[in-house]
């Protein structure tokens, strides 16, 4: 088994002024290389906390993770677009490469390539305000991808998007990220973007969160998101995740 990222028996607490609150409780979980994982749960039960630990934005109170490769590359996108309304398009995209300072020819040219390939090219010139929301997600997409990541972390990259706009992107998110063969981690409250997507769904407890159930998504005829929501087996693993989520309505 080919795993790019292992975590072992992962805990986090956070300390407030009255007490110790536990947040993560023994994780333990392999990601392989070029997967697609979605982690969903309850709000508030640690998923954006989870993905904040891999990508060393917080640390763990316990327990380790390792990479199955040397000095990984790591893109982290938030729930919003976070682009800079006075850049360009173009500007936005490039951002993450002129911070570390690998704005090369190649890379840049790379980027170009993304633009084109994603039908924003034409609007390289253009600021935040001029496009739609959808289209920003894209770019913000395309700036992270232009690091080229080893690993690639999404928090609820859709969640600030209409219905109709977030399945479109999703299927467009999907193709990037196939073609672009990234090991990707999805958080997401979607039951149904997380079936559509991924290749594995891990459902997390409430807090502090532990895995609950880890489901190996096989659908008849795989295909883009949109078009997986239509197979025979949809509907049984959305029944059964719905009732491994703990929610009171």
């Amino acid at each position: 088994m080919n795993n790019i990222l292992s975590l072992s028996h992962i805990s986090k607490n956070y300390i407030t002024d009255k007490e110790e609150l536990k947040a993560i409780e023994d994780i333990t979980l392999d990601i392989e290389k070029g997967s697609i994982i979605t982690i969903v749960g309850s709000s508030g039960c640690g998923k954006s906390s989870l993905l904040s630990i891999l990508a060393g934005i917080d640390q763990e109170t316990s327990g380790s993770f390792e990479f199955g490769i040397s000095s990984p590359v790591i893109g982290y996108m938030f729930q919003s677009d976070a682009l800079f309304p006075w850049l360009t398009i173009y500007e936005n995209a490039i951002l993450g490469l002129k911070i570390r300072k690998q704005d090369t020819e190649e890379n840049l040219s790379y980027v170009i390539d993304l633009l084109k390939t994603y039908n924003l090219y034409d609007f390289k010139d253009k600021y935040p305000r001029e496009l739609s929301g959808g289209m920003k997600q894209r770019v913000a997409l395309i700036r992270t991808l232009a690091l080229k990541p080893d690993i690639l972390l999404l928090d609820e990259p859709f969640s600030a998007l209409d219905y109709q706009t977030r399945l479109a992107i999703s299927d467009d998110v999907y193709q990037i990220i196939r073609k672009e063969k990234i090991t990707t981690i999805i958080v997401s409250h979607d039951i149904a973007e997380a079936i559509s997507m991924s290749d594995k769904v891990i459902v997390l407890s409430k807090r502090p969160c532990h895995i609950k159930k880890i489901y190996e998504i096989q659908l008849t005829n795989q295909s883009t998101p949109i078009e997986n929501r239509n197979a025979k087996e949809f509907s049984e693993y959305y029944n059964k995740i719905w009732k491994d989520l703990d929610i009171n309505v």
